[in-house]
């Protein structure tokens, strides 16, 4: 399956910000999605975000290995000025991409597996990253719908209207 490229989840012009990562239970729509994205996508956008991580450390590393501490000079003035932009920016970078490629799901998703298998360890093979979840988990009910949240939601949002 190739699900889709890594440049199309990074495309800015297909923003549609995610469910984040407050959101409790991991959800069948989750699976759907999380599969047609396919787990090499989602290891590749963890590779990048973890080499942006990187990056922001190396560029403002200097700053702190600056032994100069003479605020009145205009090079330490403006070496900090720079190192805490590039750090905001980096910072920015990343938090956008973690919002609009989903990537918080994909965290959930992980998360839900080791709670999964930390309440049922007897379980052999264990569900792991590549099964499809909606498929290996039916014999213990599934994954749940966001139906009755929804409802539930809509309920209190707009009143009983009877």
């Amino acid at each position: 399956m190739m699900g889709v490229p890594l440049k199309s989840l990074l495309d800015r012009r297909n923003y549609h910000g995610f469910l984040l990562r407050d959101v409790a239970s991991f959800y069948k729509f989750h699976e759907i999605i999380w599969q047609a994205v396919g787990e090499s996508t989602w290891l590749e956008l963890d590779a990048y975000l973890n080499a942006m991580e990187k990056r922001r450390t190396l560029s403002v590393q200097h700053l702190w290995f600056d032994p100069s501490l003479n605020l009145f000079s205009a090079r330490v003035r403006k070496g900090w000025s720079e190192s805490l932009g590039t750090m905001a920016r980096f910072e920015f970078d990343i938090y956008t991409i973690l919002e609009s490629t989903g990537f918080y799901m994909h965290l959930m998703r992980q998360d839900f597996i080791e709670l999964f298998n930390a309440k049922h360890p007897d379980l052999d093979p264990p569900p792991r990253l590549s099964d499809d979840l909606g498929i290996r988990l039916l014999p213990f009910g599934g994954l749940p719908t966001f139906q009755p949240d929804r409802a539930d939601y809509f309920k209190r949002a707009h009143g009983d209207r009877n």
